[in-house]
């Protein structure tokens, strides 16, 4: 049963599993659980087939970089630049370190540059390495330096918020503090209308949701509620609930008149309040003033929450896959916008499978490309960088034409998990298996120069990150990952938090480290001769 392949990639999966729940104080393996598993079974031999290694990375990368795809511009143009330099400080002191421990311990340019390759566990870099090497050397250091860079860098990440004495709830609370704090919190005022030139216009004429940026939700008339139609006149000593930011609703009042918060405005006879959830890609990327809402159902949006936080249903706001929309309207009307909006697994299934896997298909195309003279120096983004920059863009994007990228998020964990089990497993089985024969052959300090190369940098980052910068510690850990383009460590840093924000570091940083660890593999080959 071993000799099966995908006998033997589940068995270490489900294996892996278990032994990453076990707990050792408040320290769990979790998902590197399976990667410890798959090397025992790599040294006895047996050998996840490297496709699956390939499929799991290509799912990896690809619903990380669709999950950061939407944040990527605005958090490059927040702190850009200081993620950039991070991820300069992580791939540049790696490459200073190993020419120094070259020079110290008369290493071979080709053996510690495939050190350097794998202790930053960088496919792309071990590539660069042997093509300016010329040498099997350099796939010799990679196999020494992997699982050194893939367990080293888990366990240090493991250990960076106590070393710090940052506890991760904590950070995350701030960064949801930090995120809120962009927004105005929305509001309700009740405001009696005193102004009678407001009853020459019609609610639609007098265009308070894009002049003010506030919605009428309900109306009270002489004792009755009624629905803020488009076509419906305001009268001197209506009462009217409006929803705004602070801001606004304090612009809205002086127009219409004087504030009255202790009247009651119950819900129109035959009305209700339904949050519905967008889940149906024909409404993805739509903004609000192009549904016509109220015109079509007599439905008023209210407000709009995305990723926890309410903002304003203002007209030109676009929808994403997942929003919230908080609805006024007759029961019937709702329930059928909910079923609209929403979709069915046929109708999930019929939208999210081609479009991820076209735009796996363009990424692939992309990794391919070389970029450089026909002889001279030549970059290419790979696998891993074609799927990134790939998934990032059509993420961004959201909708081009009729194709619709982004997908639910139970769609994207799911693909993100399968992928990530895939490609420990597989990885796990490589490293395993030729890593007791090199040490024997090559000696401790191969081993001793991966860990220094692999942990050094990543205290360095640290360090420069939360307290030069004073950088949240959860974006500081994606920066790590994305610089040392690592995706084992992206995966356990995504088990240890629910933020987002780790793959939007990650993403951030991770183009760039990738054209930097090459350009440093090909200077260590030439500054070590």
């Amino acid at each position: 049963m071993p000799d099966n392949p995908v006998f033997l990639l589940f068995l270490i999966i489900t294996l892996g599993y278990f032994i990453g729940l076990l707990r050792v104080g408040s320290f769990s393996l979790e998902a590197s659980g399976i990667i410890f598993v798959a090397m025992i079974f790599g040294h006895f031999g047996y050998q996840v087939p490297p496709a699956f290694k390939t499929l799991g990375l290509t799912l990896f990368l690809y619903t990380v970089g669709l999950q950061a795809g939407p944040g990527f511009i605005e958090s490059f143009k927040k702190s850009g630049r200081q993620l950039t330099l991070l991820a300069f400080i992580t791939v540049g002191s790696a490459a200073l370190i190993t020419l120094l421990l070259s020079y110290l311990f008369n290493i071979s340019p080709e053996l510690s540059v495939g050190l350097f390759a794998g202790s930053l566990t960088s496919t792309p870099g071990l590539a660069a390495a042997t093509e300016a090497t010329g040498s099997s050397l350099a796939s010799l250091g990679y196999g020494v330096a992997y699982p050194v860079g893939v367990i080293g860098t888990i366990l240090t990440l493991k250990l960076l918020p106590g070393l710090f004495r940052i506890k991760l709830p904590v950070a995350e609370h701030e960064l949801i503090s930090v995120k809120k704090s962009e927004y105005e919190p929305m509001e309700w005022r009740i405001i009696r209308v005193t102004n009678g030139n407001v009853s020459k216009y019609t609610i639609k004429s007098l265009n308070m949701d894009e002049l003010y940026g506030v919605t009428i939700s309900r109306i009270l008339r002489s004792g009755k509620s009624l629905v803020p139609r488009p076509d419906l006149h305001l009268e001197n000593g209506d009462a009217v609930r409006l929803v705004g930011t602070q801001g606004a609703l304090e612009k809205a009042g002086l127009l219409l008149g004087i504030q009255d918060n202790s009247i009651e405005i119950p819900l129109p006879e035959n009305r209700t309040v339904l949050r519905v959830l967008v889940n149906n890609p024909e409404f993805v990327g739509k903004r609000l003033g192009e549904l016509h809402l109220e015109e079509r159902f007599g439905a008023v949006v209210t407000r709009v929450r995305r990723s926890g936080i309410d903002l304003p249903p203002k007209p030109e706001r676009k929808l994403n896959m997942g929003d919230i929309l908080q609805l006024v309207g007759e029961p019937e009307t709702l329930e059928m916008l909910s079923d609209k909006m929403g979709s069915n697994l046929k109708n999930l299934l019929k939208h999210e499978i081609v479009p991820v896997s076209l735009g796996i298909v363009i990424g692939i195309i992309i990794g391919n490309l070389r970029i450089g003279p026909e002889n001279g120096f030549m970059i290419s983004p790979g696998l891993s960088g074609g799927i990134i920059f790939t998934s990032l863009f059509l993420g961004y994007k959201g909708v081009t034409g009729p194709i619709t990228w982004t997908v639910t998020g139970h769609t994207n964990r799911l693909l993100r998990n399968l992928g990530l089990v895939f490609f420990l497993a597989s990885v796990g089985t490589e490293a395993g298996s030729g890593l007791v024969g090199t040490v024997r052959e090559q000696g401790f300090i191969l081993l001793i120069m991966a860990i220094f190369i692999t942990i050094t940098p990543m205290l360095l980052t640290a360090l420069a990150g939360i307290k030069l910068y004073k950088l949240n510690l959860i974006i500081v850990l994606g920066t790590i990952t994305g610089g040392m383009t690592n995706t084992p460590g992206l995966g356990v840093v995504n088990k240890m938090t629910d933020s987002d924000e780790v793959n939007a570091a990650y993403a951030a940083v991770y183009p760039f480290a990738l054209v930097l660890m090459i350009i440093c593999a090909n200077l260590l080959v030439a500054g070590s001769r």
